[in-house]
Formats: structure tokens, C-alpha cells, sequence
């Protein structure tokens, strides 16, 4: 896996811990820059290694958004 995390029982926000990724800032910059995915990191909230991902749009998009989400990570892993 990827991400580790709880969802809460309302909102739309996930703040996962990123499994491998310490600097979560880069790694945002480089989902953004290579797979179109936007994901805020956890360094703005003081949280390294994690980051906030919204998921308040259409199922359909939501799947896509994190089957992307999943390859950036690996592949940025990978580097």
C-alpha cells in the first residue's frame, strides 16, 4: 500500500501518511508536474510524510484521480 490513513464519518478530506516519501512537498510537486494529480503536503500543516487529498468530485473522477495518485507515488518512489 501506498498511503496508510483513516476517513473520518464526514468531509471530504483524507491527510494519509505517504509509505517511503519523507518530503512530501516534492512529491507534490512532481504528481502535479507528471500525472495531473494536486495533493497539498503535509509540510504546510506541520506533518511531513503525509499529504491532504480531497475527494469531494464524481466517483468516476475520484477513480481516476487515484489510480493516478497511486502510479506517481510508486514511480516517484522508484527515482
Amino acid at each position: 500500500s501506498c498511503v496508510e490513513g483513516t476517513l473520518g464519518d464526514y468531509g471530504i478530506i483524507a491527510f494519509p501518511r505517504v509509505h517511503g516519501v519523507d518530503d512530501t512537498a516534492a512529491l507534490a510537486a512532481y504528481l502535479q508536474a507528471e500525472h495531473q494529480v494536486d495533493v497539498v503536503p503535509g509540510e504546510y500543516f506541520g506533518k511531513p510524510g503525509h499529504i491532504r487529498i480531497g475527494f469531494g468530485v464524481p466517483v468516476e473522477t475520484l477513480r481516476e484521480g487515484l489510480t493516478r495518485l497511486e502510479q506517481g507515488i510508486l514511480a516517484f518512489r522508484a527515482r
